[in-house]
């Protein structure tokens, strides 16, 4: 029986597989090739937290990598081209939970400073599945919408008409919100490790929020750290950082919201890739698998139509804890060395149901 590794922060997969393969588990960060070799593994389904590249796969029996991400950072994609083995990801599944966690931080936000989200500017940097519907979402509450995609201006798209296309100085310079959802690139026309940075932060509006949920590298950390020293007025929401499962204490002492990479952990996000990634891997095996044991979302989830801002601020919190969720990660601080980051990833191991309640339907208004 050929056997198949699968992350153990991929919920319900090795059961849905088990009937046809022999199915191990993994701590994403301990994965090695000797692992991959001693159990003849033909097929890998993993997180961002293991880097799959040649050092772990060269000498392996491996033809099939599935990542149950939407970021693919960690994975060599020319080594797999290379190497003809099949790469599936699960772009797109997260893209609503990450922009409502976006959305809860601008109402959170807005409730503390006592503004109204209609009176606001929302910056969106990247315009892809998240972006899209950050813009989305900001554009149902009224917000200006300014929007900042270069690969996507070089290929000539046309952005909806209640987005302002500007160049990302603009945008910082304009927006009273400002969001990142890039992929993390090093190479390239536009590479977005350390986008923002000590050159361009310091051009951000005194009482901005900056929501920071793509990848780690986007923002320099040094830098962001000495901007906000220097900087009272300005807000953060925080869920990745540069060097997980390292946390920056102050980043997180200072912001508004912070959590362990969980924006995209709502339930619904989480079938999403479980599925995206099962359909991958039926293409690869030219065979069809149970999806019973992924039919675990509300069978009549609530229809948003229109809601005022306090009533959407309610729902989302009620149904995703975000708050919670960042009080339980401000106690790591209390945590050094290796049992804060055996914490770091056991909060995001053990997240708990959480259901997504916006929808491209929901309107949000002032009431």
């Amino acid at each position: 029986m050929k056997t198949i590794f699968i992350d153990e922060n991929i919920p319900y997969l090795a059961d849905i597989l088990s009937a046809e393969y022999k199915t191990k588990t993994f701590y994403g960060r301990d994965l090695i090739k000797q692992d991959l070799i001693d159990n003849d593994c033909f097929a890998l389904f993993t997180r961002s937290t293991t880097n799959v590249n040649e050092h772990l796969l060269d000498g392996t029996n491996v033809k099939f990598v599935a990542t149950n991400t939407a970021g693919i950072d960690h994975i060599d994609l020319q080594y797999l081209l290379d190497n003809d083995i099949y790469f599936g990801s699960a772009a797109g599944a997260n893209a609503n939970s990450v922009a409502e966690y976006t959305m809860f931080g601008a109402l959170f936000y807005a409730i503390n400073k006592g503004l109204k989200l209609r009176k606001m500017t929302i910056g969106v940097i990247g315009f892809g599945n998240i972006g899209s519907k950050v813009a989305y979402y900001g554009k149902s509450a009224g917000m200006r919408v300014l929007v900042n995609d270069p690969p996507l201006k070089d290929k000539s798209y046309v952005f909806p008409e209640f987005c302002e296309y500007c160049e990302l100085d603009e945008l910082l310079e304009n927006a009273d919100i400002i969001t990142n959802h890039v992929p993390l690139t090093a190479t390239g026309e536009h590479p977005t490790y350390n986008l923002l940075n000590a050159d361009n932060l310091n051009i951000i509006k005194q009482n901005a929020l900056i929501v920071h949920s793509s990848r780690g590298g986007v923002i320099n950390e040094d830098a962001l750290t000495k901007f906000l020293k220097s900087r009272e007025g300005v807000e953060l929401v925080i869920d990745v950082f540069e060097k997980e499962p390292e946390i920056n204490e102050y980043l997180v002492q200072r912001s508004l919201i912070s959590t362990p990479h969980i924006a995209g952990y709502s339930t619904n996000g989480k079938i999403n890739g479980i599925s995206m990634i099962l359909a991958h891997f039926e293409e690869f095996t030219a065979k069809i698998f149970p999806r019973e044991k992924l039919q675990v979302l509300p069978l009549n989830p609530p229809t948003c139509i229109v809601c005022d801002e306090d009533d959407v601020f309610r729902k989302i919190s009620e149904s995703r804890c975000l708050l919670e969720d960042s009080l339980k990660f401000h106690d790591l601080l209390n945590l050094t060395g290796p049992d804060r980051r055996e914490a770091f990833d056991r909060q995001r191991k053990e997240y708990p149901t959480r259901y997504e309640f916006l929808g491209l339907n929901t309107t949000i208004k002032q009431k």
